[in-house]
């Protein structure tokens, strides 16, 4: 009895301990790490839960997993689709990249993984063609990567892969479609496997893989749910130009107030219709007096007289002196 009440005394020390750590699922996909010479490694995530928090080994790049709208040509006409890239493109100018895995995966172009059916690429750049290993019996099979155009002209991979790698690295030259006098070109994957234990030719098979479309245009940028937002010029320029403008009305506005002119409208006409003028200015307060010189009381300005001096010239009409001389010289 009393080895049983120590045991039980035991069990909440036992609960306090750390618990041991559990695998959850499903992780993320598979995904291949590809180093400058072209030498593929297959990282395997794993999801783990440890003291509550979960975490993801070996977790893919955020750009293998993000999903945008992508244009394809499957049938020669083009439209669009919302998810993973239809193909992945190296990070740089050598084979350095990654790409996710080629699982259980069934459709029109399989073994091919990658790229889908009607993809559009672009010379100059690295692509990644994928496949699916597991399709073939003997994974020490060599295979080559080839792609054919214009009623069966083509090109070749350079080196002979087993197929267990699952990929090749694939540039065209970016004065491929140049050179062809081209501006787009419809071109076919194929592999093609050759069996090494028996040395006949007709021992070679070929495997149709995507069409895709080869284009002289430049790769377009998609922005996918898996970023971080629109790019910060696209956000920007709206808002300096929106900025710019408010400033400019509000310095209209403000130069309106003071001088009763908009800027943008043309500039202020000296005593024109309209002026804006202080009270003083109207009823004439502060202004100047005439100057008077002398007794003779000439001087600059106005001189006002009353208005019973107003009369004709000395008993003539000046007016109808001039309207009569106009009508004599006609």
């Amino acid at each position: 009895m009393a080895s049983i009440l120590g045991a039980l005394a035991l069990l909440p020390l036992v609960s306090a301990l750390p618990q041991a750590t559990n695998v959850v699922g499903p992780p993320p996909r598979p995904w291949v790490t590809v180093d400058s010479h072209g030498v593929g490694v297959t990282m395997v995530p794993e999801v783990v839960i440890a003291n509550g928090a979960t975490t993801t080994h070996n977790a893919p790049p955020a750009s293998l997993l993000a999903t945008a709208t992508h244009t394809i040509s499957p049938s020669g006409r083009a439209s669009t689709y919302t998810g993973l890239a239809p193909v992945q493109t190296a990070t740089g100018p050598d084979d350095a990249g990654a790409f996710l895995a080629c699982t259980d995966y069934q459709s029109s172009i399989a073994p091919f993984c990658q790229p889908r059916d009607g993809t559009i690429m672009y010379p100059g750049q690295n692509y990644y063609i994928n496949w699916q290993p597991s399709n073939f019996a003997d994974q020490s099979t060599l295979v080559e990567v080839q792609m054919t155009y214009d009623a069966g002209s083509g090109l070749t991979s350079s080196v002979s892969l087993p197929v267990a790698i699952g990929f090749d690295t694939w540039r065209i030259p970016s004065d491929f479609l140049t050179k062809l006098g081209v501006n787009r070109l419809n071109a076919t994957f194929w592999l093609v496997l050759d069996d090494l234990e028996t040395p006949a030719q007709t021992d070679i098979k070929t495997l149709r893989g995507p069409s895709v479309w080869f284009v002289n245009e430049e790769p377009p940028r998609n922005v996918g749910t898996g970023g971080k937002g629109s790019s910060p010029v696209v956000v920007a320029v709206p808002v300096v130009v929106a900025l710019v403008v408010l400033g400019l009305l509000g310095f209209c506005f403000w130069r309106w107030k003071r001088t009763g002119v908009v800027p943008l409208f043309g500039k202020k006409s000296a005593g024109g219709y309209g002026e804006r003028q202080s009270r003083a200015q109207r009823v004439g307060e502060g202004a100047a007096p005439p100057v008077i010189v002398g007794d003779d009381k000439r001087g600059v300005g106005i001189q006002l007289t009353d208005r019973d001096s107003w009369s004709p010239t000395a008993g003539r009409n000046v007016f109808r002196e001039e309207v009569q001389r106009q009508e004599r010289e006609r």
